[in-house]
Order: C-alpha cells, then structure tokens, then sequence
C-alpha cells in the first residue's frame, strides 16, 4: 500500500487592507503635524522671551537715568532764550503717547572732556510719538530752543504720567505750568508712571522736598 506523503501547509501571508494603510497614513501625518507646531512654538516663545528681554533692558535703562536726574535735582533759577526766569520745576502728565513733559535741572553733570560748561544740567523728559526723550542744553541760560543733546530713551511708550505732591495725599498732574509769581516752588514729591504698549507698567515716587507723611 502506497502512502501518500503530506506537503506541510504554510501559514497564509496576509496583507495591509486599504482601511489600515489610510489609519496608518493619518496617525503618520499626525504626529508630523504635532512635531512641526510643537517645534515652531519654541520658536516662537524663544523669540518672545527674547523680545521682553531686550524691551526690560531698555526700561530699567531708563528708569535708572530718570532716578540719576530727579535725585541729583537742583535749586537753581534758569532762564529761556527770551531771558525770562524759568521754575525750578514745571511739567505736566501726559494722557497719550505725543504728551507729558517733566523740566528741571539737575547737579553732578559729569565732564570728562573738561568742556567749559557748568556741573549743573538742565533738562527735559517729554514723550514724543510714543518715544521717550531726554533733551538738554550745554549751559543753564540757554540761548535756543532746541536742545544740544537729544537722547531717546524708551521707545513703545504708551503713556507718560507724572504726579506732583502738593500736601499730603493732595496730587495734581500739572506743576509751574503757566506763569505764576511762584517759581520756585517744588512739590514735595514725583510720582513717574511709565506705560509701554506691551501692559509693562513701571511706576516710581521721588521724594524732593520734606516727608510724604
């Protein structure tokens, strides 16, 4: 009797069906998408912390520069370029980003270059076009009004609002800023209160004359 030998059955191969490949093609492109805003976000969030720092920067430079000027403040009389006496201080809060000014004279005016020129400054902050700047002349009497050095020291300002401490908690934004008998009068403090248009508000109070109690 003949015995029929048995070929061994080999396991059927099967293949993808169109529905897996399309699942696997969406997850593929998926995580590609993911990858890709994942990665662009650090980007971005790279550049942004970036930007406040440099936009910090700028600010704590300027905030430094008007600390240096209001606490070297001056009694000093000065006169226009019509020889008029001008207040010791004057200026006014702004309520845009064109307006706000704050005007006196302050000591301690370093000199390297040993320039025939008082130690004595007089100055102005004034917000221009949503930029701080910083004006001032060689010498006290000046014979002009345009400034011998303009300085821009912040820009991106929103707003320039400045107090002025009459008496105690009794504050008006406008000092010396028409033509009084009272020149020489200061407020016994400065508040500054500087707006950026990124919500960066930064706000001091310089104490000038007496106690704030």
């Amino acid at each position: 009797m003949t015995k029929t030998l048995k070929q061994p059955t080999q396991p059927l191969q099967r293949g993808f069906t169109l529905i897996e490949m399309i699942v696997a093609m969406v997850i593929f492109a998926l995580i590609g998408i993911a990858s890709y805003t994942l990665l662009n976000e650090s980007r971005h969030i790279a550049t942004v912390v970036e930007l406040k720092g440099d936009r910090l920067a700028e600010l704590q430079r300027a905030a430094l520069k008007l600390e240096q000027d209001i606490e070297q403040f001056a009694f000093r009389r000065t006169r226009n370029e019509f020889g008029d006496l001008v207040p010791l201080l004057r200026g006014e809060s702004g309520f845009n980003d064109n307006s706000g000014y704050l005007e006196f004279t302050r000591s301690g005016w370093f000199n390297p270059a040993a320039l025939p020129r008082s130690d004595l400054e007089h100055l102005i902050y004034k917000l221009k076009e949503g930029t701080l700047w910083r004006l001032s002349w060689y010498y006290l009497d000046r014979g002009g009004e345009n400034a011998d050095l303009k300085r821009p020291l912040l820009t991106g300002v929103k707003k320039f609002s400045i107090g002025f401490l009459k008496g105690k908690d009794d504050w008006t934004d406008i000092w010396n800023n028409a033509d009084n008998d009272n020149i020489d009068s200061i407020p016994r403090a400065i508040s500054i209160e500087i707006e950026l248009y990124e919500g960066i508000t930064f706000k001091r109070i310089f104490r000038l004359g007496g106690s704030l109690s």
